[in-house]
């Protein structure tokens, strides 16, 4: 019987971890499935020790490639993957009991929604704390206008909790290898493409945040990275939502914020002026605005670049409770 839902799960090196999270789908309740596990050039003896303990089961299906990259790696995943629903996991990752279930029905229910995700159980140690915040703001966002207003600030989901439909691949395009995030570039692009994207509000896995994780490590995942995938989509609505006579200022006038502005304005947006929390008068030959002296709605558009931890609440409140709306006069990024 064909599967309707197929777990993706590339692997570089993870020793016996990889079985934990293979048992973890395999136990899964639902409807047909399919576990394609895409080996990305490990050394350590993975791929003989799977191959050797999954070689006659009928779910699962075993590829192997060079080292090229992990974005490659899924991207020739998703070749072999023939159900309608693709399901990601990492191989450090357990998926909880479930979710397959859950995420599929979602989906089987609400044919407007191309993407569900779920919420995570952070699971890192002493050192996580920057990633245990960011964890718990992104529990936070379940409905599709929340997931929407948070695509700028960060990516609005753990990668390996997504369920998507296989048929926005061939509309959209898979996984970039342009050293940028992948997951992320992939959310921002088919969310530009006016995808739908939701989450239902219950754990779907554990998120084991260790030390070697590649997004702890590898170049794609620095805040450059993030940044170059980010500028694009965030020009792209800024010039196609904002009136050319409506001066666009950045909150925030330190050195990112400013890196911001010379990447936009090198994209083609043009940015008038900052705003910022101290009387700073001109910065890049630009004007500052003091926060507390910021014109009322409808006389500029505010685009916030404050990267401090959950700050961007705290500048949405200021600027709602005074009247601005958001992405009509404002709109939020890091």
């Amino acid at each position: 019987m064909k599967p309707q839902v197929s777990f993706l799960i590339p692997f570089y090196n993870p020793g016996n971890r990889i079985f934990d999270c293979i048992e973890s789908v395999l136990s899964q309740e639902g409807p047909e499935f399919e576990v394609v596990l895409v080996d990305n050039g490990s050394n350590d003896g993975t791929f003989d020790m799977v191959a050797s303990k999954y070689r006659i089961h009928h779910r699962i299906r075993l590829a192997h490639e060079p080292q090229i990259g992990v974005a490659h790696a899924l991207n020739t995943g998703l070749k072999w993957c023939s159900g309608q629903y693709i399901a990601r996991m990492d191989a450090d990752d357990i998926c909880l009991p479930g979710r397959m279930v859950k995420q599929a029905g979602h989906l089987d229910s609400n044919p407007s929604v191309g993407l569900v995700s779920g919420l995570v159980q952070h699971k890192g140690g002493d050192t996580s704390e920057g990633m245990a915040f960011y964890v718990e703001q992104i529990n936070k966002l379940i409905k599709s206008e929340d997931i929407r207003n948070f695509r700028f600030i960060d990516s609005p989901f753990a990668h390996p909790s997504v369920m998507f439909r296989k048929e926005l691949i061939h509309l959209y395009g898979g996984y970039s290898t342009d050293g940028v995030p992948e997951d992320y570039e992939l959310w921002l692009r088919w969310m530009e493409s006016g995808v739908t994207m939701e989450k239902i509000n219950e754990d779907v896995i554990n998120w084991n945040d260790l030390p070697t994780r590649l997004s702890r490590n590898h170049p794609n995942y620095s805040r450059e990275s993030f940044e170059s995938a980010r500028i694009p989509y965030l020009n792209r609505w800024l010039r196609g939502n904002v009136r050319p006579d409506k001066p666009i200022f950045i909150w925030g006038g330190g050195k990112f914020s400013r890196q911001k502005a010379r990447m936009l304005e090198q994209a083609g947006s043009r940015i008038r002026g900052f705003i910022d929390v101290v009387d700073k008068g001109v910065v890049d030959g630009k004007p500052v605005i003091h926060f507390t002296r910021i014109p009322p709605p409808g006389s500029i558009f505010i685009l916030s670049s404050v990267s401090n931890r959950g700050k961007y609440q705290e500048i949405r409140e200021h600027l709602t409770s005074n009247g601005h709306v958001e992405e009509i006069d404002f709109i939020l990024s890091s």
